[in-house]
Protein backbone atom coordinates (compact mmCIF):
# COMPACT_ATOMS: atom_id res chain seq x y z
CA UNK A 1 0.00 0.00 0.00
CA UNK A 2 1.34 3.41 -0.97
CA UNK A 3 2.30 5.62 1.93
CA UNK A 4 3.00 9.21 1.06
CA UNK A 5 5.02 11.28 3.49
CA UNK A 6 4.05 14.90 4.24
CA UNK A 7 3.62 17.44 1.55
CA UNK A 8 7.05 18.96 2.10
CA UNK A 9 8.52 17.44 -1.03
CA UNK A 10 9.04 18.32 -4.65
CA UNK A 11 6.97 17.03 -7.54
CA UNK A 12 9.98 14.98 -8.67
CA UNK A 13 10.25 13.35 -5.24
CA UNK A 14 6.53 12.61 -5.17
CA UNK A 15 6.68 11.21 -8.72
CA UNK A 16 9.62 8.99 -7.71
CA UNK A 17 7.60 7.65 -4.76
CA UNK A 18 4.63 6.87 -7.00
CA UNK A 19 6.84 5.12 -9.56
CA UNK A 20 8.65 3.16 -6.83
CA UNK A 21 5.29 2.02 -5.48
CA UNK A 22 4.49 0.49 -8.88
CA UNK A 23 7.95 -0.66 -10.07
CA UNK A 24 11.02 -1.63 -8.06
CA UNK A 25 14.36 -0.12 -9.13
CA UNK A 26 15.46 -3.22 -11.07
CA UNK A 27 12.22 -3.19 -13.06
CA UNK A 28 12.56 0.53 -13.75
CA UNK A 29 16.10 0.00 -15.08
CA UNK A 30 14.97 -2.96 -17.18
CA UNK A 31 12.03 -0.99 -18.62
CA UNK A 32 14.24 2.01 -19.37
CA UNK A 33 16.60 -0.20 -21.38
CA UNK A 34 13.88 -2.18 -23.20
CA UNK A 35 12.64 -0.21 -26.22
CA UNK A 36 9.24 -1.89 -26.11
CA UNK A 37 8.71 -0.97 -22.46
CA UNK A 38 10.23 2.55 -22.47
CA UNK A 39 7.00 4.07 -23.70
CA UNK A 40 4.97 2.32 -21.00
CA UNK A 41 7.32 3.71 -18.36
CA UNK A 42 7.16 7.17 -19.99
CA UNK A 43 3.35 7.17 -19.86
CA UNK A 44 3.31 5.97 -16.27
CA UNK A 45 5.85 8.65 -15.31
CA UNK A 46 3.82 11.38 -17.04
CA UNK A 47 0.68 10.21 -15.25
CA UNK A 48 2.52 10.12 -11.91
CA UNK A 49 3.80 13.67 -12.41
CA UNK A 50 0.28 14.96 -12.99
CA UNK A 51 -1.06 12.96 -10.05
CA UNK A 52 1.78 14.18 -7.80
CA UNK A 53 1.00 17.79 -8.68
CA UNK A 54 -2.66 17.25 -7.87
CA UNK A 55 -1.74 15.65 -4.51
CA UNK A 56 0.50 18.61 -3.76
CA UNK A 57 -2.29 21.03 -4.65
CA UNK A 58 -0.68 22.16 -7.89
CA UNK A 59 -2.23 22.48 -11.33
CA UNK A 60 -0.57 20.36 -14.02
CA UNK A 61 1.19 22.55 -16.55
CA UNK A 62 0.71 22.65 -20.30
CA UNK A 63 3.99 20.74 -20.71
CA UNK A 64 2.83 18.07 -18.20
CA UNK A 65 -0.38 17.50 -20.16
CA UNK A 66 1.50 17.47 -23.47
CA UNK A 67 3.99 14.90 -22.10
CA UNK A 68 1.11 12.72 -20.97
CA UNK A 69 -0.71 12.92 -24.33
CA UNK A 70 2.51 12.32 -26.30
CA UNK A 71 3.20 9.24 -24.19
CA UNK A 72 -0.38 8.03 -24.80
CA UNK A 73 0.17 8.45 -28.54
CA UNK A 74 3.41 6.44 -28.34
CA UNK A 75 1.73 3.64 -26.38
CA UNK A 76 -1.09 3.50 -28.93
CA UNK A 77 1.38 3.53 -31.84
CA UNK A 78 3.24 0.55 -30.34
CA UNK A 79 0.06 -1.40 -29.58
CA UNK A 80 -1.71 -4.08 -31.59
CA UNK A 81 -4.26 -1.43 -32.52
CA UNK A 82 -1.63 -0.12 -34.96
CA UNK A 83 1.19 -2.66 -35.12
CA UNK A 84 -0.54 -5.73 -36.44
CA UNK A 85 -1.82 -7.46 -39.53
CA UNK A 86 -3.25 -10.90 -40.11
CA UNK A 87 -2.00 -13.93 -41.96
CA UNK A 88 -4.54 -16.72 -42.27
CA UNK A 89 -6.58 -15.02 -39.57
CA UNK A 90 -3.69 -14.88 -37.06
CA UNK A 91 -2.82 -11.44 -35.67
CA UNK A 92 0.95 -10.75 -35.91
CA UNK A 93 3.51 -7.97 -36.31
CA UNK A 94 7.01 -7.90 -37.73
CA UNK A 95 9.53 -5.36 -36.47
CA UNK A 96 11.46 -3.25 -38.95
CA UNK A 97 14.57 -5.37 -38.37
CA UNK A 98 12.61 -8.56 -38.99
CA UNK A 99 11.07 -7.12 -42.15
CA UNK A 100 14.52 -6.20 -43.47
CA UNK A 101 15.93 -9.65 -42.67
CA UNK A 102 12.97 -11.36 -44.33
CA UNK A 103 13.33 -9.14 -47.40
CA UNK A 104 16.98 -10.26 -47.77
CA UNK A 105 15.96 -13.88 -47.31
CA UNK A 106 13.12 -13.73 -49.83
CA UNK A 107 15.26 -11.93 -52.43
CA UNK A 108 18.01 -14.54 -52.03
CA UNK A 109 15.49 -17.38 -52.28
CA UNK A 110 13.91 -15.83 -55.37
CA UNK A 111 17.33 -15.38 -57.01
CA UNK A 112 18.11 -19.04 -56.27
CA UNK A 113 14.91 -20.24 -57.93
CA UNK A 114 13.28 -21.35 -54.68
CA UNK A 115 9.50 -21.28 -55.07
CA UNK A 116 8.24 -21.64 -51.48
CA UNK A 117 9.41 -20.22 -48.19
CA UNK A 118 8.40 -19.98 -44.56
CA UNK A 119 7.63 -17.06 -42.33
CA UNK A 120 7.93 -17.89 -38.64
CA UNK A 121 6.14 -15.97 -35.91
CA UNK A 122 7.04 -17.49 -32.57
CA UNK A 123 6.18 -21.19 -32.93
CA UNK A 124 3.78 -20.53 -35.81
CA UNK A 125 4.94 -21.33 -39.35
CA UNK A 126 3.33 -19.73 -42.38
CA UNK A 127 4.17 -21.33 -45.72
CA UNK A 128 3.97 -19.06 -48.73
CA UNK A 129 5.29 -18.68 -52.21
CA UNK A 130 8.36 -16.51 -52.61
CA UNK A 131 6.56 -14.61 -55.37
CA UNK A 132 3.87 -13.61 -52.81
CA UNK A 133 6.29 -12.97 -49.95
CA UNK A 134 8.00 -9.88 -51.36
CA UNK A 135 4.79 -8.01 -52.31
CA UNK A 136 3.43 -8.88 -48.85
CA UNK A 137 6.50 -7.31 -47.22
CA UNK A 138 6.14 -4.25 -49.46
CA UNK A 139 2.53 -3.83 -48.35
CA UNK A 140 3.52 -4.21 -44.69
CA UNK A 141 6.30 -1.64 -45.08
CA UNK A 142 3.98 0.87 -46.75
CA UNK A 143 1.41 0.29 -43.99
CA UNK A 144 4.11 0.84 -41.32
CA UNK A 145 5.27 4.05 -43.03
CA UNK A 146 1.72 5.40 -43.23
CA UNK A 147 1.20 4.60 -39.53
CA UNK A 148 4.48 6.33 -38.69
CA UNK A 149 3.37 9.43 -40.59
CA UNK A 150 -0.01 9.51 -38.82
CA UNK A 151 1.64 9.10 -35.42
CA UNK A 152 4.16 11.84 -36.19
CA UNK A 153 1.35 14.15 -37.33
CA UNK A 154 -0.61 13.50 -34.12
CA UNK A 155 2.50 14.28 -32.04
CA UNK A 156 3.12 17.47 -34.01
CA UNK A 157 -0.51 18.51 -33.53
CA UNK A 158 -0.25 18.03 -29.76
CA UNK A 159 3.07 19.89 -29.64
CA UNK A 160 1.50 22.88 -31.37
CA UNK A 161 -1.52 23.06 -29.05
CA UNK A 162 -1.69 25.74 -26.39
CA UNK A 163 -4.92 24.85 -24.61
CA UNK A 164 -4.92 22.06 -21.99
CA UNK A 165 -8.55 21.15 -22.64
CA UNK A 166 -7.86 20.79 -26.36
CA UNK A 167 -4.95 18.48 -25.59
CA UNK A 168 -6.98 16.39 -23.17
CA UNK A 169 -9.75 15.99 -25.76
CA UNK A 170 -7.46 15.30 -28.71
CA UNK A 171 -8.37 12.05 -30.51
CA UNK A 172 -5.10 10.51 -31.66
CA UNK A 173 -6.66 7.20 -32.72
CA UNK A 174 -8.01 8.53 -36.00
CA UNK A 175 -6.47 8.54 -39.45
CA UNK A 176 -4.64 5.22 -39.35
CA UNK A 177 -4.88 3.01 -42.45
CA UNK A 178 -6.99 -0.15 -42.49
CA UNK A 179 -5.14 -3.20 -41.24
CA UNK A 180 -3.74 -5.62 -43.75
CA UNK A 181 -4.86 -9.21 -44.14
CA UNK A 182 -3.04 -11.96 -46.05
CA UNK A 183 -3.55 -15.63 -46.80
CA UNK A 184 -0.73 -18.04 -47.42
CA UNK A 185 -0.31 -19.73 -50.76
CA UNK A 186 2.35 -22.02 -52.08
CA UNK A 187 3.31 -22.63 -55.71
Amino acid sequence: MLELPGVNMSVDEMTAILIADKYDKATQIQMASDDDKKITLALFTANCTIYAKKILGMVPSLSDVKAQKLAEISVYDASDAVNSFTIDGKNIWLSKDTRLALRQRFIAEQASGIKNTSLWYGAEQFNLSVSDALPMLNSIEIYACKCYDITAAHKANVQSMTDIEDILGYDFKIGYPDKLSFTTTEE
